[in-house]
């Protein structure tokens, strides 16, 4: 436990739109009870020849989402006539603090509430070349499983390069790889942090041990 001492606390959980200040109802413009604009699945909302995208429209409020949205409204409107809708799953996010944290998909929490099977696997950066060179001793990846289908349902990592290092996990899910494929389909370069994931990933056969580095092992 830290204790931190300061002469203020900035709370800053969560945004609301501020649609209201656009004064939609004068122009017959549709908003949910939270404020936020009503659109299809193309981003056009109620009314002809006007179209919402990013935080006045989408909950997540990320910036990803709102790139993929300005490209999907940008190819309607030139081409309406061959319409796109901006496909958003799996929405990953992450924290920009020190350290970042990553997240994508359902978390443990989720699952169980729901009553969904599932299994997990945890891998520490410090059990992985570069980690053990990091001397980092606190973070680590979590991967949540499907049991049957092998499909990944979530993956949390809290470190270094959480951001970047999901990424993989993110596409894998997207394409439907399966956790298997995702750690034996491809080679991962060492010692590079990747090996956090790749060791994950292999937890989840247990017939297979995970590739546990020697830090000392001179590499060509």
């Amino acid at each position: 436990m830290w204790d931190i001492t300061g002469d203020a606390l900035l709370v800053a959980a969560g945004r609301t739109p501020t649609s209201a200040a656009l004064d939609p109802d004068a122009a017959g413009i549709a908003v949910d009870s939270d404020g936020y604009v009503v659109t299809d699945e193309y981003m056009r909302t109620n009314v002809e020849g006007i179209w919402a995208l990013g935080d006045i429209t989408n909950h997540n409020q990320l910036k990803h989402t709102a790139n993929a949205e300005a490209r999907a409204v940008a190819h309607n409107i030139i081409h309406p006539t061959s319409l796109r809708t901006a496909d958003l799953w799996p929405i990953p996010h992450a924290v920009f603090a020190d350290p970042q944290v990553a997240s994508v998909g359902f978390t443990e929490q989720m699952l169980r509430d729901t009553g969904r099977p599932h299994v997990t696997a945890v891998h520490d950066y410090a059990d992985v070349a570069y980690g053990w060179a990091m001397e980092d001793t606190q973070h680590f990846c979590k991967l949540i499983a499907c049991p049957e289908s092998r499909l990944l349902l979530g993956a949390h990592i809290i470190g270094p390069q959480s951001s970047i290092l999901i990424q993989q996990l993110i596409q894998g899910m997207k394409f439907g790889q399966t956790v298997e494929e995702m750690a034996r389909g491809q080679l991962y370069i060492h010692p590079s942090l990747t090996e956090v994931v790749e060791n994950a990933l292999l937890k989840f056969a247990p017939s297979e041990p995970s590739v546990q580095p020697d830090p000392l092992a001179v590499t060509l």
